[in-house]
């Protein structure tokens, strides 16, 4: 029976989302090991491994979110924007890290159903018991609803399809973020490039919203994944005056053109439509 019982674990499943049909199957990276992958519109949207290290994240970008704990100690209150696999969520709840409380935002609640029957969301829940809060609603209005000093760092996944949500990258949405931190805390963003990797340029207009309310803004390059066509960098904002080493900062000569959102509303831009997250860049199949 269990032998059975795996072979169907592995079985392709198909489920029907606010973003179309997401396809949940089970492929082998190049070293052999078995990853459970979330496809939505022709892109890997998320990914976990099967058995063992099911609470490692597959890709690099998940562990570059851990310098949030650089901006908070233990009992930390965090907040995610975008649950997707909710890869990062099971990653802190595995670890010796802890935390006060997680509060995760997914704009579409059959993604949270996928999350936890298929990628062990609800297996890493029952580690630390009542920490992990979450919500299915949009996350710029969660955020604009939050009141002031709720979180002590700020995480922001969060993808219209392979396309960012551009509703969070707007400056005002910088103060609404500024707002609902503590004063020491920070904004982390997972932010892709275009073009494989020779396009930054929204990495620099959203460097540049956040430099407009922030005291700090840098990037720190991910490792390139396997599953990966671009590069991930993760785009931190804080007024603590702690920045590392190697960090990539910007200044008035790097920072693009802030984002605002009126601009959105002219040029039609995605909403706050935060169920995908094209991992490391988004493999296209």
């Amino acid at each position: 029976m269990g032998l059975l019982s795996n072979i169907v674990d592995l079985l392709p499943r198909l489920f029907l989302t606010r973003q179309g049909f997401c396809l949940v199957k089970t492929v082998k990276n190049d070293a052999g090991a078995l990853v459970r992958v979330m496809q939505i519109g022709g892109a890997y949207q998320s990914a976990t491994y099967v058995g063992s290290r099911r609470f490692e994240p597959v890709f690099s970008y998940f562990r570059g979110f851990d310098l949030a704990f650089d901006y908070c100690d233990e009992r930390s209150r965090l907040l995610m924007i975008g649950g997707g696999g909710f890869a990062w969520p099971k990653h802190v709840l595995s670890s010796d890290v802890q935390v006060n409380s997680l509060d995760v935002v997914e704009f579409d609640p059959v993604i949270t159903r996928v999350a936890r029957s298929c990628f062990y969301l609800g297996e890493a829940e029952r580690l630390m018991p009542g920490v992990l809060r979450v919500y299915d609603c949009d996350g710029r209005h969660f955020i604009k609803s939050s009141q002031e000093n709720s979180y002590d760092c700020v995480v922001l996944d969060a993808f219209s399809g392979s396309r960012p949500v551009a509703s969070l990258a707007t400056v005002e949405c910088a103060f609404e973020l500024r707002k609902i931190l503590a004063p020491s805390g920070a904004v982390l963003a997972n932010v892709v490039s275009a073009e494989e990797g020779s396009d930054i340029s929204f990495l620099r207009d959203f460097a540049a919203s956040l430099g407009a309310v922030f005291s700090n803004v840098y990037a720190e390059l991910c490792e390139q994944d396997e599953f990966a066509v671009e590069d991930n960098y993760i785009l931190v904002a804080t007024d603590s005056s702690y920045i590392p080493d190697d960090a990539l900062v910007f200044d008035a000569d790097t920072f693009g053109t802030p984002v605002r959102d009126g601009d959105l509303k002219l040029t039609g831009t995605p909403g706050d439509i935060n169920a995908g997250h094209p991992a490391s860049g988004g493999k296209l199949i």
